[in-house]
């Protein structure tokens, strides 16, 4: 748990760096294909905030964010759709 915590500080930290000023990001949350697509969009969505408040208590600010729920859409591993890699939060950089 401790490296998971200082792992996502970290990253929060980056993106409060001086070079990622200017950048707004995407906070995506997706789901793998077990379950209803309209349940899973509302998990994506869940696990997408939870991390763009998490971004926001360490200081990056809210504005640059946007959170969205992809569901079970974009599989990271289509071959495994309930692969646990397929459950999981992207931040990607919108400049």
């Amino acid at each position: 748990m401790l490296a998971w915590a200082f792992s996502n500080v970290l990253k929060a930290s980056a993106l409060k760096a001086a070079e990622l000023a200017a950048s707004n990001f995407a906070v995506e949350g997706h789901t793998d294909a077990k379950g209803l697509p309209d349940y899973n969009l509302k998990l994506s969505q869940q696990r997408a905030d939870a991390v763009q408040q998490f971004l926001v208590s360490q200081g990056v600010a809210g504005t640059r964010l946007v959170a969205s729920g992809k569901g079970a859409t974009q599989l990271a591993n289509a071959a495994n759709p309930l692969g646990a890699e397929n459950r999981r939060v992207r931040i990607v950089n919108l400049e």
